[in-house]
C-alpha cells in the first residue's frame, strides 16, 4: 500500500499570468511557482511575481552513495544562496555513486564493479536525484542540472575511464572511441549513441521537470559544434516549461545562443578571478538581453575571500549573476553569498530596473569601481581598492539622495552624506566596500494592480493499492488586487500512475493543463484529475 503523495508530484506552474513585484528579499516556504524570463528585463528571472537574481554557490552531489547531499544543501541555505548545481555523473568518484544506469551488464568495468546496461535504470540514482531536488526546492533553492559533461569524458583514469559510455564498461556496443568521450559522444549520426541519449533526457525530464526549482543545462563545458547543442535545446523545449542554459568554457559563444529564443541563460567558465575581467566579460554581453550567469568560478590554490567577493559583486553590478564553485565555504565562498543577499535583504534594490553603467563614477576614495544603476533613482557602486573618504558620481539633478556604506566583509552598513555630485563619509576600508546611493521619493512600480495566486491540492485516498484511481483537486486563489490573465495551470504527472481524465493531457511531456483567460482578483476556483494506479 503506498501514499498517493508520493504517486505524482504536487507542483503546479502559472505561466502567462500578468503578475506585480514584491520585495526581493522577502522570505517564502519553498519554491512553489515556475521560475520564467523577466520579461521587461530579460537579463533577469521572475517567480511568482518576485524578480529573481541568481547568487549560488556549491556542487553537491546527488548520486553518492552516502547521500550526504542534504547536508550540503543545509549549508548552502544556511547562507542564504539560491542556486546550486546537482553534479549528476562525477564520475571521479565510481564506483561510489549511484549513475543513472544499472550496473547489471555482466563482466566487469575498469572500476572493478560490473559493468553497466544503458537500457536498465538504477532507481537509486533517480530516487536520490529527485529527493535532493524537492530539498533543494524547500530551502528556495534553484538547482541547475547539467545533463551532459564534457569534461567528464576526457582522457584518463578518473574521467573517461570510469564513465558509462566508455566502451569497456557497458555491454550495449555503442561503438565509442576508448581513449576519449570528448568528440565521439557528441554525435548526432550515430543512431545507437544518439537513442541512448534521448532515452536518459526523457528520462530527466520525466523524473525532474515537475520540480519548479529545476534548471537545465545542456552539457558543461562544451566546446562543440552548435548543430549538437541545438538539437538538445530544441528537445527539451518541446518537453517542459523548464529554465534551459547552455555552457561554454572560455569566453567563446555561437550566435545561436543570442537568437534562440528558447535559451535562456547562457552560462561561461571564464576562470580568472580578475574583478574586473569579471565585470568586462559581464558588461560585454549586456546587450545581448540574456540572462548571463559567471557559473563555476574559479577553484584554484590561493584564492581568497576577497576573490570571492570580488567576482560576485563585479557579477551583479555587471546585470548578470554568479555561481561560485567552491563547497563547504571554501575561501568565504558562503560568506560572500550572504554578504549580497543580506545587502539585498537590507535596502530591497530594484535592480531589474537597473543597467551597468561604470562611467557614473568620476573618482573613488580609493580602487576601481564598478557600478548598477537606475539613474534619479537607485546606484549600487562596488570599489575594489582602499581608501575614505569622498566619491564622485554623476547622479541625476532634480533629486534628494540619501547614501550608505556597506562592507560586504563584515555586513555592517554606514550612513554616508551626499551634496551635488559627492558622497563623503566613505569610512576606511582596506579591501572592498559597496556605495549604495537612492532618491528620496523614488517611485517604485505600481503595485495596486497585481495579481497573486495561490494553489493547493488535495487527493481523495489517503492510501492506494496498483489498479486504484486517484482523483486529485487542485484549488486556485487569486489573492493579489488584480486580474490574472492568460493563465496556464500545468501539473507533471510521473511514470507510475495513468492519466485518466481531467485537463488536457500532453503524452510527450507527461502533462496535465488548464486555460484561464481571466482570474479575477479575489477569484477562486478548482479543477480536478484522475490517474489510474500501475
Amino acid at each position: 500500500m503506498r501514499d498517493p503523495r508520493f504517486i505524482a508530484p504536487l507542483v503546479l506552474v502559472l505561466a502567462a499570468c500578468t503578475l506585480g513585484w514584491v520585495s526581493s528579499g522577502s522570505a517564502q516556504a519553498g519554491i512553489s511557482g515556475q521560475l520564467s524570463v523577466y520579461s521587461p528585463n530579460k537579463h533577469y528571472f521572475v517567480n511568482n511575481g518576485t524578480p529573481v537574481v541568481i547568487m549560488g554557490v556549491g556542487q553537491p552531489l546527488p548520486g553518492r552513495k552516502s547521500a550526504d547531499y542534504r547536508a550540503d544543501i543545509d549549508q548552502i541555505a544556511a547562507h542564504k544562496s539560491n542556486y546550486l548545481r546537482f553534479w549528476i555523473m562525477p564520475v571521479w568518484e565510481a564506483p561510489n555513486v549511484y549513475m543513472p544506469w544499472a550496473r547489471d551488464g555482466g563482466g566487469t568495468a575498469k572500476d572493478g564493479a560490473p559493468k553497466y546496461n544503458l537500457t536498465h535504470w538504477d532507481n537509486n540514482f533517480w530516487n536520490q536525484l529527485k529527493d535532493a531536488c524537492a530539498y533543494a526546492q524547500s530551502k528556495n533553492i534553484y538547482a541547475s542540472i547539467h545533463i551532459f559533461d564534457e569534461c567528464g569524458m576526457e582522457a584518463g583514469t578518473d574521467r573517461w575511464d570510469k564513465h558509462p559510455f566508455q566502451p569497456s564498461n557497458n555491454v550495449n556496443n555503442v561503438g565509442l572511441s576508448s581513449s576519449s568521450g570528448v568528440t565521439s559522444f557528441y554525435n548526432l549520426n550515430n543512431s545507437t549513441l544518439k537513442s541512448l541519449q534521448e532515452q536518459f533526457v526523457a528520462k530527466l525530464i520525466q523524473e525532474t521537470s515537475g520540480y519548479p526549482n529545476v534548471i537545465y543545462e545542456i552539457c558543461n563545458e562544451y566546446t562543440g559544434s552548435w548543430d549538437w547543442e541545438v538539437y538538445w535545446v530544441n528537445y527539451i523545449s518541446a518537453r517542459c516549461s523548464n529554465i534551459i542554459s547552455v555552457n561554454r568554457l572560455g569566453n567563446n559563444s555561437p550566435s545561436g545562443y543570442w537568437s534562440n529564443s528558447d535559451i535562456d541563460m547562457v552560462k561561461f567558465h571564464w576562470s580568472t578571478t580578475s574583478t574586473s575581467s569579471t565585470n568586462s566579460y559581464m558588461n560585454s554581453y549586456y546587450s545581448r538581453n540574456k540572462a548571463v550567469n559567471y557559473d563555476e568560478t574559479p577553484e584554484i590554490e590561493g584564492i581568497t575571500y576577497l576573490d570571492c567577493r570580488g567576482m560576485v559583486w563585479a557579477s551583479f553590478t555587471g546585470g548578470g549573476h554568479v555561481h561560485l564553485e567552491s563547497g563547504g565555504n571554501q575561501a568565504g565562498s558562503l560568506d560572500a553569498i550572504l554578504g549580497i543577499i543580506n545587502f539585498f535583504e537590507a535596502v530591497s534594490p530594484q535592480f531589474w530596473e537597473m543597467s551597468p553603467n561604470n562611467s557614473l563614477v568620476t573618482s573613488t576614495p580609493g580602487g576601481s569601481a564598478y557600478t548598477l544603476a537606475k539613474p534619479g533613482s537607485e546606484y549600487i557602486t562596488y570599489i575594489k581598492g582602499s581608501g575614505s573618504g569622498s566619491m564622485n558620481i554623476n547622479l541625476t539633478s532634480g533629486y534628494t539622495y540619501t547614501a550608505k556604506a556597506y562592507n560586504p566583509k563584515t555586513y555592517a552598513f554606514t550612513n554616508l552624506r551626499v551634496s551635488g555630485n559627492t558622497v563623503s563619509g566613505i569610512p576606511s576600508y582596506s579591501e572592498d566596500i559597496v556605495i549604495y546611493i537612492k532618491a528620496d521619493g523614488a517611485t517604485p512600480p505600481p503595485t495596486t494592480s497585481d495579481p497573486s495566486m495561490s494553489l493547493t491540492i488535495s487527493a481523495d485516498k489517503s492510501k492506494v493499492v496498483s489498479g486504484d484511481t486517484v482523483v486529485y483537486t487542485i484549488s486556485f486563489k487569486n489573492t493579489g488586487s488584480g486580474d490574472a490573465k492568460n493563465v496556464t495551470l500545468t501539473s507533471p504527472l510521473p511514470q507510475n500512475p495513468t492519466w485518466v481524465s481531467g485537463g488536457t493531457y500532453n503524452s510527450a511531456a507527461r502533462s496535465i493543463k488548464w486555460d484561464f483567460s481571466t482570474i479575477n482578483a479575489g477569484g477562486t476556483g478548482s479543477v480536478s484529475y484522475t490517474v489510474s494506479i500501475n
